[in-house]
């Protein structure tokens, strides 16, 4: 299947340079298939679906500088797609049922275009001209309440009218603090997704180690990215992993720690859990390794994790027990070694560059297809090198200084 968004890295630098044209371009190349994505995660609400697109696209805007490659860049942008419909489904959920339960009803809009929704989106750009009014909304109550100050009941017709009055502002309120709770997991799905939440991303050949606000600590390992909401440790306990990570949540909090990876949400009250978003396939790998958690993905209910015991998950929440090479394949790192099972040499080369920093060349492009089967320890590069020949038959060398792989099988 085709991904919904690639970014050209000529684009990407105009784009961290704050060229607004860069952003319309990546805006307009995408709208048609990121809005098919979001009506699928909306279902009933697909309407908002161009609505969801372009809070997507402010938030690029606002964060350009921190996507390091055009990978990152798309792996946010289907990643907050997907967080920002559920989002809106959650928030339309409450607004139908308050509607309903007042016998109000809303009609359905016209569906925008992609140049009414570039219109809108360069307004939320260009928002700091709006009017004292609108940036003082406390003004226009302080008007309005003045204003009936003034007006006053006539005399005798206050009693009915104040009973509807005051049943009509408790509705509202009723409705408004229901919106404000939400769930919990609304709540951190809203934190998640704001413009000012802390984004810590690694480079190829490079482990993160981190330690959270609450003692919480976390291992992130190459080309994986963090996402935390300002407000960790107040009023949210949880983070986004887009990769490969390690947690490890501190104990005693009041509330359980809970790891987004992928569509799937672990809960953790303390103890040790590994985790792999894949990007390809949609697969979540998640292993206990000690503690307590829970593992939850799309409408499935929560259940619990055995501890050193993995799952593998995909997008609809089936799970199955993945085979100890294909676990190896997938958190092996966490132990200080990179497993890779008969993977294509082409994949392969990305893994080097992705593990250890190594940018590699085949001599012959044939060779992609070569299958290749090798374990190396991670943080040294000659013994990775030599477990790549060993594995895949293969001589490495330098050309023009670069280095290459050629073919090592005996004629």
């Amino acid at each position: 299947m085709t991904s919904p968004f690639r970014t050209d890295p000529a684009v990407l630098d105009s784009l961290r340079r704050g060229d607004e044209k860069a952003l319309e371009r990546l805006f307009r190349g995408s709208y048609n298939n990121l809005v098919s994505v979001a009506k699928n995660e909306l279902g009933e609400q697909a309407a908002s679906a161009n609505r969801v697109v372009e809070k997507v696209f402010v938030r690029v805007w606002n964060e350009r500088e921190s996507f390091a490659s055009p990978d990152a860049l798309d792996k946010f942008v289907q990643g907050t797609v997907h967080e920002a419909a559920v989002r809106e489904r959650s928030r339309l959920g409450a607004l139908k049922r308050m509607e309903h339960g007042s016998g109000t009803g809303g009609h359905k809009a016209a569906e925008a275009t992609v140049d009414d929704s570039w219109s809108r989106i360069t307004s939320s750009l260009h928002a700091g001209t709006a009017s004292s009014d609108a940036r003082d909304p406390g003004r226009t109550s302080r008007a309005a309440a003045a204003h009936m100050k003034q007006i006053g009941p006539k005399k005798g017709a206050w009693i009915v009218p104040t009973a509807v009055l005051a049943g009509t502002v408790i509705a509202a309120w009723a409705g408004i603090s229901f919106l404000a709770r939400g769930g919990e997991e609304v709540v951190l799905t809203n934190a998640l997704a704001q413009a000012d939440v802390k984004i810590t991303t690694t480079a190829p050949g490079q482990i993160a180690n981190m330690t959270l606000d609450d003692g919480s600590t976390l291992k992130l390992a190459p080309n994986s990215r963090v996402r935390i909401p300002t407000k960790f440790a107040t009023t949210v306990r949880g983070i986004r992993i887009d990769g490969t990570a390690q947690i490890t949540a501190a104990a005693g909090q009041k509330q359980p720690l809970e790891v987004r990876v992928g569509k799937s949400a672990i809960s953790m009250t303390d103890g040790i859990v590994d985790v792999k978003a894949d990007s390809v396939t949609g697969v979540v790998f998640a292993r206990l390794r000690q503690g307590t958690a829970t593992l939850k993905t799309g409408k499935v209910q929560p259940a619990p994790m055995a501890v050193g015991a993995a799952v593998a998950l995909d997008s609809l929440g089936a799970s199955s027990t993945p085979d100890a090479g294909t676990l190896a394949d997938a958190l092996g790192w966490t132990d200080g070694q990179v497993t890779i099972n008969a993977r294509p040499l082409r994949d392969v080369i990305k893994l080097m560059k992705q593990w250890w920093g190594l940018e590699l060349y085949l001599k012959d492009p044939k060779l992609g297809d070569r299958l290749v089967t090798m374990t190396a320890d991670l943080g040294t590069t000659k013994p990775a090198i030599a477990a790549l020949e060993k594995g895949g038959e293969l001589k490495f060398g330098y050309e023009s200084g670069n280095m290459i792989l050629t073919d090592g099988k005996k004629k």
